[in-house]
């Protein structure tokens, strides 16, 4: 168990790659573009030392899912994306606004 966790951490220690996007028009599907696109990034990851090459998929899209598994991709089933946007982003990157007596406020 102890190497097994080793191996884990430093995994996640290690650089990665994410893809934020993959689109493959619907005329050039089940031709090989997708496919050659992934592994071309998978062999970018191994050339920079990337520990992993990560991306997202959306929970209903059992094509894409059965596809990135066939690839031998893993499916996190206990990941979510995280994303803070427009009005959220804005009072996130504001300063912590400490009180008068020194404490900071419960935001959360």
């Amino acid at each position: 168990m102890a190497n097994s966790m080793k191996a884990l951490v430093k995994r996640y220690l290690e650089p990665g790659l994410w893809l934020e996007d993959l689109f493959v028009d619907p005329a050039y599907r089940r031709q090989g573009c997708g496919k050659a696109l992934l592994r071309t990034l998978a062999d970018l990851a191994r050339t920079r030392g990337c520990g992993r090459f990560e991306w997202s998929v959306l929970d209903w899209n059992e094509a894409a899912i059965s596809f990135y598994e066939s690839l031998g991709a893993t499916v996190l089933p206990d990941w979510r994306i995280v994303r803070v946007v427009g009005r959220a982003l804005d009072a996130l990157a504001e300063p912590e606004r400490v009180d008068a007596g020194g404490q900071a406020g419960d935001d959360g």
